[in-house]
C-alpha cells in the first residue's frame, strides 16, 4: 500500500471520452478547475462494507464546524451541469452517493477520502440497512433522488411520482437528525445548479413547466420564493 498525493478539485466538465485502463473501461473527462485542495491519501481500492463487517473507517460525526446562518460569499455547491447530472456530493472529508435498490428504496453511501473505503452512511454495523431506523435508508425514490452538501449539512431530494410530491430533507453529515425542509407542492424539485451564501439556497425551478425562475430557499425556515421569472427562451 503506497501513499500518494491527491489534488482534490472542484471542476466544471468540458469534454468526456471513454478510454480503457487494463481490462476496465473508464470515462476520461476533461475539466476546468474551479477550486484546488491538496491532501495525502493511501492508494487503496474502495469497496462497500456490508452490515456486520468492521468498516475500518468512521462515518462523519455530524459536528458542525461553521455557523450556517452567517453572511458569506455566494458559492456554487452543485455545478451548472445540474443536480441530476451530479451523482456525487463532496464534503471536506468524503463523498456521498445513492445506491438504488430493486424495491424503489435507496441507501446513502459514504466514501472516506482518507481510507478510500465506501460504507453505508450508518453507525449500526448489525443493520441490514433496509429500514427507516437506519440513517442511510430512503424508503421511496420512485421518480428519482439526489444528494448534495452545503457546508456541514447533507441534503436529500426526492423527485416525487404521480400524486406523491417531491421533498427536500436536511441531515447532519453523519446522516442523523434528518428532517423535511420543503415539500415541492408548487415548484418542481431542484434539478439545476445550486448556490448558497449560508443563509439561502439559490437555483432555478418552474411552477408551470413552461418557464423557469430564479428561486431562493430560506435554509432556516424552508420558505421558497420566486425572485425572477426568466423568459421562455432563456428557460430552455
Amino acid at each position: 500500500m503506497r501513499k500518494v498525493k491527491v489534488r482534490v478539485i472542484r471542476t466544471e466538465k468540458i469534454q468526456a471520452q471513454k478510454v480503457r485502463v487494463g481490462k476496465v473501461q473508464v470515462q476520461k473527462v476533461k475539466v476546468r478547475v474551479v477550486q484546488v485542495r491538496k491532501i495525502k491519501v493511501q492508494a487503496v481500492r474502495a469497496k462497500i462494507v456490508r452490515g456486520g463487517e468492521s468498516p475500518g473507517t468512521d462515518i462523519p460525526d455530524g459536528t458542525k464546524t461553521t455557523d450556517a446562518r452567517t453572511d458569506c460569499a455566494l458559492k456554487m455547491y452543485v455545478s451548472k451541469d445540474g443536480l441530476r447530472n451530479s451523482p456525487y456530493a463532496l464534503s471536506d472529508s468524503g463523498c456521498y452517493e445513492l445506491f438504488m435498490n430493486d424495491d424503489w428504496s435507496a441507501n446513502i453511501l459514504y466514501t472516506d477520502m482518507a481510507t478510500m473505503q465506501r460504507i453505508y452512511l450508518s453507525s449500526d454495523l448489525s443493520s441490514d440497512h433496509h429500514s427507516e431506523a437506519d440513517t442511510s435508508y430512503i424508503k421511496n425514490v420512485m421518480g428519482g433522488a439526489c444528494v448534495f452538501v452545503i457546508e456541514d449539512e447533507l441534503y436529500i431530494e426526492t423527485m416525487g411520482y404521480e400524486d406523491t410530491p417531491g421533498a427536500l430533507y436536511r441531515a447532519d453529515l453523519s446522516g442523523e437528525n434528518r428532517d423535511k425542509l420543503l415539500t415541492f407542492d408548487t415548484f418542481e424539485p431542484f434539478s439545476e445548479g445550486i448556490a448558497s451564501d449560508g443563509n439561502f439556497l439559490y437555483t432555478l425551478s418552474s411552477d408551470d413547466m413552461l418557464t423557469k425562475s430564479i428561486v431562493r430557499l430560506d435554509l432556516e425556515t424552508g420558505s421558497l420564493e420566486e425572485l425572477y421569472e426568466l423568459s421562455e427562451y432563456s428557460a430552455f
